[in-house]
Parts: C-alpha cells; structure tokens; sequence
C-alpha cells in the first residue's frame, strides 16, 4: 500500500470521481476502497438508470405549448368569473327595475267634468276651499261634541 495516498484520500477522490495514477495504485492494494468504489459506481449507476435519455423538444413546440395553455386558462378565467359576476348584474337589473318604478309615478287619470262640476273647480284643477264645508278633526274621528 502507498504510505503516502491513504485511504481518506483515496475515498476522497473516489467521491469527486477524479481518476489518477495514484488512486488506480491505491485501489489494487486496497480492498475496502475497491470495494467502496464499487458501492459509489452502482449507486450513481441506480440513481441515473430513471432518467430519459431523450432529447429537449425544439423551444418552438414549447411555446406552442406555453402559448396553447395560457390561452386555455384565461378563457377558463374569464369563463368562471363571468358565472361569478351573474348574480350580481341580476342582482343591481331588479334594483334598478325597482328604483325605477318608485321614481315614476303613472299618470292620474282624466276625469271628464260637467259645467256644473268644472265651477266647483279651481283655475288649476284642484277643488276650490270655499266651496266645501268646513268640519272639525273631532268630527272626523267620530269623537267630536255631541
């Protein structure tokens, strides 16, 4: 065995998968690092035997698909936050159906009138005071003087 490459040494390079003259020397003298080569090229030979050995898809085909898959998601997007924003629109249409028709009062309904009731009437249309007989609030309510 070289006294001057030792075992740790060995190992070292061993581990780093550097190759050397010293380290071929060291490895016919010694068993235990023979055989810890041996375990260190099995196992980097196991971890590496899952890996495709295929080659990277040309990066036109990747932005297709970058550009197929963007696009399918905003539509997705769009399409889920539209089904969101229904409630709501129907929501604020009945309010403002609503707020609408209280803003709007129909019209009143004409009346036609006679002469004689068109002299009861006042220049704007509405009765004139001085042709309904006055009467008290108590007699209204029914609690008038008897």
């Amino acid at each position: 065995m070289n006294p001057s490459y030792a075992c740790k040494e060995a190992r070292a390079d061993i581990e780093r998968q550097v190759g050397s003259a010293a380290l071929e020397a060291h490895l016919a003298q010694c068993q235990r690092c023979r055989d810890y080569a041996g375990l260190r090229r099995w196992t980097a030979a196991v971890v590496h035997s899952g890996e495709l050995q295929a080659a990277p898809p040309p990066m036109a085909a990747v932005w297709a698909a970058i550009r197929r898959n963007s696009e399918s998601a905003w539509e997705s997007a769009l399409a889920r936050s539209f089904r969101r924003l229904v409630p709501y629109l129907a929501g604020i249409t009945g309010i403002l159906v609503i707020a609408g028709s209280l803003a709007f009062k129909p019209a009143p309904p004409v009346v036609e009138t006679t002469p004689s009731e068109q002299a009861l009437l006042a220049p704007n249309g509405a009765l004139a005071t001085n042709e309904i007989p006055e009467q008290a609030p108590g007699d209204l309510l029914g609690i008038g003087p008897r």
